[in-house]
């Protein structure tokens, strides 16, 4: 067969040759030279060989077991490492690059986690190079060189192959036998290249064998090139091939090189609307060499495209995404036509572009060249179009609460007896009739449609909430090359905890992604390779985008993004990049996306309420400025800078935006707190529709300490570099292997889809079984919170009643049944629940009587299987009357008297119960307990019962990377934002300055920004030492001893922080009621801001063992916190050491549990000790202390302490969210300082107990002490 010269117009692209020749700058250091022969951008091609093979395909094969696909990876290539272009290996001749002497690494993989001497190097925002744009540096600019040889089959040959590297970082220049192909950047996009000439040589070529030809693949990338300036996001900076690569091979004289779907939905969504664009290629029209001649060579052709859709279907168990897609009638079949050529672009394109920018806008003509040199006006570079249209009755419609799904199949039909035709049969191609099948392709097609009206934004004409996080393409292993099943497991995850809408933070993802999206439910936000937020140190973080010679590279990064996920249903928005300033290139971006998708609204954060943004999209706003733009457009219009770098131009729209944050609740480390009072906010304000939390995973690395040989997960300069970010990477709801923060069980109950609450509640009357049994009937309003579900139906319903935190109950779920059916999105009814109860068992604790929902789904999804619980809703019940409640047994339980030894040092009490002999000894010298034994195996040790005011500071206490949060003064606090602005401005000495010298002053106290973790080291509150201890025996008797013990809390320069006051009242069954009186010094200053203690409590040192098992009644059973706590249930659970422990990557405070009432730790199977009280309080237990957790830099580096640490605490801060480096804990979390007050009662066992003491138990212990409490 004849061999296809590919046509003259793809030898080089020729501006781009031009504009490298004319450059004193190599092209890596050139923003005009982007590309050198890459091929336009289109919808991802697979080249099936057949509509069943199309049909049949699975989602987990990111390439198709197709003849005409041939992979490269995964696969281990030849690879080696230089220090900088000028010592990187030059090609020598066929072979490639001389190997001899290099190592191997896995592709696709970040070079710098793959061991080869390369170091990872994270950095928020800053630059790793010196910032001089375009130049970049030409010494420690690493370069990696692959090289891997594979064989075409002998049955490409006569047809076109070309070549595609997925994800290149960050500039690759590709050689096949020695010959170069071209030049590509943009990390996050494929770079494809013809290479049919290469490997099917017209010259000299030697015979094909049977098993095709072997060819050389070598590549060279650059760690950095002017491109890098485009792609400052947050996250490591890491290089290599890190996406799949593979060749594809296509028909020679007519092949599918593109095609468009467009959907639409009637109102009411009783028809949607489909419209199919494909753009064909191919020597026929190549050799035509005009317009006219084309038209007769297609019309002689006699070629064909049929379309056809089939469905719908919908992917059910997780296993069904790693199967065929399920095989489907046909929705609709079309033979589009006739074939037709492109127009090309015309002037009154550019009024197009005009009224797409907005009326206020920069003219998007001053913006885009306009002899259009790379191609940006124009949808597709193929010449030949083939388009259809039909309207589908009572269509399947796709969301993210019912992804419903058809497969879109494309054939392109010639004449058997035509060159085409022939080829194709000769190569077992599938024949139809007098037709040949020569080309097939395929998508997934959601019918929807998404627009904004009435300043929402919509889909299928329904407002929807953005239940939204950001993710990062990042595993622990390959860096930024991210496997089918990690992404599975993200997106699984995702759905299972009630997200419904990811941002592809801050790049477009591998093309698979987007698929998995559709098929298990989730919106997405697709965000351009756009981020120059380094430049904000410069004065104008938009610089590139106001820079006439950048706007081609910027302007190539949004068109080709578009251009290859134009099709995926899940993609409901265009973001044009993140934290880029400002200019008229982003009027351009946001023109050009209108005009060639009107489908699809634009966003984008930092230019304000510009025109060029249809979402409204700020990102870590207080709540006053949410407030303001979530109620009206005027507060949309006029949105605050953030300082100097950051100027937002007033928006002048008359109809409001949506308002979907882009950023917030920042979850770096113990956070999250908040986040429930901001969906209460979202849903009080008319235009707020959610956000997009940041963000997803930690992105932590592996990393093995040389010394002790321990793992841990990695961040900031943990490789020895000098220039790092910290723990700044690592602010995800999911630790790097995806286990999940405690954090996220709090936001998938926020995020809940179905809400009840109590309409009322009646006990009842006993049965006929005596007081222990009756039934009890609850009256609840359920709510369905979906966006568009049309029912309930796919969730069931059970329940429990709970007193004490033991099940007494199971409610009748039987009018669930029909109540579901009828619940459409935002509707609710009422429910009644009918209730058999039994007391068997029950504690007599009436005040915590609880009734549980669980909705769980009643039949697997793609994401989750069946049962899987949806939401969770505890409802406060009133207390039972008395008639219903089991009464305390009073049992009298045998005692000897207690024993009393006052010594010079110690009090020491002895006595001996139905648990155990047990002995008490209290220290003198510092008025704690020193030990607590029973029957001599000791459970408390020395320094027990001290007051405890300071944790181990989270990052959100620390104040960020810049450990600054917030103004030291009242009056600071109106003028942080001018504060902010001079700090940022130029020249940059001063903020140099700052920088250098601002941690020195804030340690003194004297800076004008100040963290909790300053706060809280200037108050000594880690470091008091006690004073004035007085410890005195004032009651004893047979049955109890009463001891006070009182001190003060001094700092290091003798200053009275505290004074704690303790009654010990230790009776003859061994307990020990312990009241507790600490008042706390008020601010010094009323000019200082106000002041929040970390925690009100005390602190107990216990044996190691007793933490092997420990139950609890109380909210649980994962840690929680005052400001993150509406997903913590109440009730008994049980946990053991490890469960405790939250492996934060940087330790910090963890593992609290609050609202408890009882808690009792053993060891396993043996002695231990109970702690109750009649008012809640927290607690949290680890082998740890807290200066061990604030002093380690890993969890790896913690060793257990010889004491276990229990501490129960009265009132503790909340931990905040909203951002790390300013106020994140809201004032209605702080703990101020003032007097406080709290009894707890201890009691050693000999067994662990299933279940609390009757209530009345504990008040009556605490009764006792009423009499000796000084007021």
């Amino acid at each position: 067969a004849a061999v296809c010269s590919p046509p003259p117009a793809k030898e080089f692209a020729d501006g781009a040759r031009k504009a490298t020749a004319m450059s004193k700058q190599p092209r890596w250091a050139d923003e005009s030279c982007f590309e050198i022969n890459r091929e336009r951008m289109h919808a991802p091609l697979r080249a099936y060989e057949s509509r069943e093979a199309a049909l049949g395909r699975r989602l987990c094969d990111e390439l198709p077991k197709s003849r005409w696909i041939l992979p490269l990876t995964p696969a281990q290539w030849s690879f080696a490492l230089s220090a900088c272009p000028s010592a990187a290996p030059a090609v020598a001749g066929p072979s490639g690059f001389d190997t001899s002497g290099w190592g191997e690494v896995h592709v696709p993989r970040s070079w710098e986690v793959a061991d080869v001497g390369s170091k990872p190097i994270y950095l928020n925002h800053r630059y790793p190079f010196k910032v001089d744009p375009p130049r970049i540096p030409s010494r420690d600019n690493e370069v990696g060189s692959y090289q891997v040889r594979f064989t075409v089959p002998s049955s490409w040959e006569g047809r076109r192959a070309y070549l595609v590297l997925d994800g290149v970082g960050s500039a690759a220049t590709v050689w096949v036998d020695g010959v170069e192909v071209g030049y590509s950047q943009d990390s996050k996009l494929p770079a494809e290249f013809e290479v049919t000439r290469l490997l099917w040589p017209t010259d000299g070529r030697p015979p094909v064998r049977a098993g095709g030809l072997e060819h050389v693949l070598s590549v060279q990338v650059l760690r950095w090139c002017d491109g890098s300036y485009l792609e400052d996001q947050d996250q490591w900076w890491l290089s290599g091939i890190q996406r799949h690569c593979y060749l594809y091979s296509k028909q020679c004289e007519l092949a599918i090189r593109d095609f468009t779907v467009n959907t639409d939905v009637a109102a009411g969504g009783d028809t949607a609307s489909l419209a199919v664009e494909v753009a064909l290629a191919g020597s026929l029209v190549d050799a035509a060499g005009s317009h006219e001649l084309a038209s007769e060579a297609l019309h002689a052709s006699g070629a064909r495209v049929r379309a056809s859709l089939h469905g719908p279907f919908s992917i059910s168990g997780a296993a069904g995404l790693q199967q065929p897609l399920p095989s489907c009638n046909s929705a609709w079949a079309e033979t589009l036509g006739p074939l037709c050529l492109a127009e090309l672009p015309e002037t009154s394109h550019w009024a197009t572009l005009r009224r797409a920018a907005g009326p206020h806008a920069t003219d998007p003509h001053l913006a885009l060249q306009a002899d259009d040199a790379h191609g940006l006006l124009s949808l597709s570079g193929a010449p030949v179009r083939a388009r259809g249209r039909t309207t589908l009755q009572a269509p399947a419609l796709w969301s993210a609460e019912e992804p419903n799904l058809y497969s879109l199949v494309l054939e392109l039909l010639v004449p058997r007896r035509s060159a085409a035709g022939q080829t194709a049969a000769a190569a077992a191609g599938r024949v139809d009739g007098d037709m040949c099948v020569v080309d097939v392709e395929t998508c997934l097609v959601g019918l929807r449609s998404v627009s904004i009206s009435g300043g929402l934004l919509r889909v299928n004409g329904a407002p929807i909430t953005v239940k939204g996080v950001n993710r990062h393409e990042h595993t622990p292993e390959g860096g930024k090359a991210v496997s089918w099943e990690s992404m599975l497991l993200d997106a699984t995850m995702l759905k299972a905890h009630n997200f419904n809408a990811v941002r592809t933070a801050h790049y477009p993802n591998t093309d698979v992604w987007y698929d998995l999206c559709a098929a298990v439910g989730l919106y997405v936000v697709d965000e351009a390779n756009i981020e120059t937020h380094g430049f904000f140190c410069w004065g104008d973080e938009g610089i590139l985008a106001k820079t006439p010679s950048w706007r081609a590279a910027m302007l190539a990064r949004v068109t080709r993004m578009l251009r290859r996920d134009k099709n995926h249903a899940a993609v409901i928005c265009w973001s044009l990049g993140n934290e880029s300033g400002y200019g008229p290139t982003h009027d351009a971006m946001a023109a050009w996306c209108r005009t060639h998708d009107p489908s699809r609204p634009v966003q984008y954060e930092s230019c304000g309420g510009a025109d060029c943004t249809d979402i409204i999209c700020p990102m870590y706003p207080d709540v006053a400025l949410v407030r303001a733009i979530g109620s009206s457009v005027q507060g949309q219009n006029v949105i605050p800078n953030f300082g100097p770098t950051r100027r937002f131009p007033n928006g002048r729209r008359a109809e409001p935006r949506p308002l979907v944050l882009c950023e917030f609740a920042h979850a770096m480390g113990n956070s999250t707190g908040n986040y429930a009072e901001w969906w209460d906010l979202f849903r009080a304000l008319p235009y707020a529709q959610g956000g997009f939390i940041w963000d997803w995973a930690d992105q932590g690395l592996h990393k093995t300490d040389p010394v002790t040989g321990r793992h841990f997960w990695a961040y900031g300069g943990d490789f020895d570099c000098e220039r790092h970010d910290g723990q700044f990477c690592i602010n995800g709801l999911v630790f790097p292997d995806r286990t999940p923060h405690p954090a996220l069980a709090e936001v998938k109950h926020v995020h809940r889809p179905v809400d009840a609450c109590l309409l009322s509640f009646d006990w009842g009357a006993p049965a006929e079984g005596g007081m222990d049994a009756w039934h009890a009937t609850a009256r609840v309003r359920v709510n369905n919170a979906y966006d568009l579900c049309s029912s309930l139906a796919h969730l069931s319903l059970d329940g429990t009643l709970e007193i004490g935190g033991v099940a007494v109950g199971k409610l009748d779920a039987s009018g669930w049944g029909s109540l579901r059916r009828g619940l459409c999105a935002g509707d609710s009814g009422q429910l009644e629940l009918p209730i058999a109860c039994s007391l068997a068992g029950a504690p007599h604790r009436p005040a915590e009587a609880y009734l549980t929902l669980r909705f769980c789904l009643e039949q697997g999804t793609s994401w989750a299987e069946a049962g899987h619980e949806v939401a969770c809703i505890q409802l406060h019940l009133p207390p039972p009357p008395p008639r219903h409640v089991k009464q305390p047994t009073g049992a009298v339980i045998a005692f000897s008297p207690l024993h009393t030894t006052e010594l010079a040092d110690s009090v020491e009490v002895r006595g001996c119960s139905a648990s155990g002999s047990f002995r008490l000894v209290v220290c003198k010298e510092e008025g704690t307990i020193r030990e607590l034994s029973l029957d001599g195996r000791p459970l408390l040790a020395a320094g027990s019962a001290a007051l405890n005011l300071w944790r181990a500071p989270t990052d959100n206490d620390v104040g960020g990377p810049l450990g600054e949060s917030f103004p030291r003064h009242e009056w600071l606090a109106q003028m942080q934002p001018r504060i902010h602005s001079a700090l940022t401005l130029q020249p940059l000495y001063l903020r140099a300055f700052y920088s250098s010298v601002g941690p020195f002053f804030r340690r003194l106290g004297v800076g004008p920004l100040q963290s909790w973790a300053d706060v809280w080291k200037r108050h000594s509150l880690h470091r008091l030492s006690r004073h004035a201890v007085h410890v005195s025996v004032i009651e004893q008797s047979d049955d109890r001893v009463v001891i006070r013990c009182s001190c003060e809390w001094r700092t290091p320069w003798n200053r009275v922080r505290a004074r704690h006051s303790l009654l010990l009242a230790v009776d003859a069954t061994g307990s020990v009621t312990m009241h507790n009186s600490a008042n706390i010094r008020q601010r010094e200053f009323p000019w200082e801001a106000p002041f929040s203690l970390p925690r009100v409590g005390i602190q107990l040192a216990t044996a190691p063992e007793l933490l092997e098992e420990v139950r609890w009644l109380g909210c649980g059973p994962h840690e929680n916190y005052p400001d993150r706590a509406t997903a913590a249930r109440f009730g008994i659970h049980a946990v053991g050491a490890d469960d405790l422990f939250t492996p934060y990557l940087v330790p910090s405070e963890n593992g609290h549990r609050g609202g408890t009432a009882w808690l009792a730790l053993s060891a396993a199977g043996g002695a231990g000790l109970a702690v109750s009280s009649s008012e809640l309080f927290g607690w949290s237990a680890m082998r740890h202390n807290a200066r061990a957790l604030a002093e380690a830099a890993h969890p790896s580096d913690l060793e257990p302490d010889e004491h276990a640490t229990l501490c129960i605490d009265h009132r503790m801060m909340g931990v905040g969210g909203d951002i790390a480096w300013g106020r994140a804990v809201w004032k209605d979390y702080f703990v101020p300082k003032g007097q406080y007050s709290w009894t707890i009662s201890l009691t050693p066992f000999r067994r662990m107990p299933t279940a609390p003491p009757d209530a009345e138990r504990v008040v009556q212990a605490e009764a006792v002490l009423a009499s000796f409490i000084r007021i």
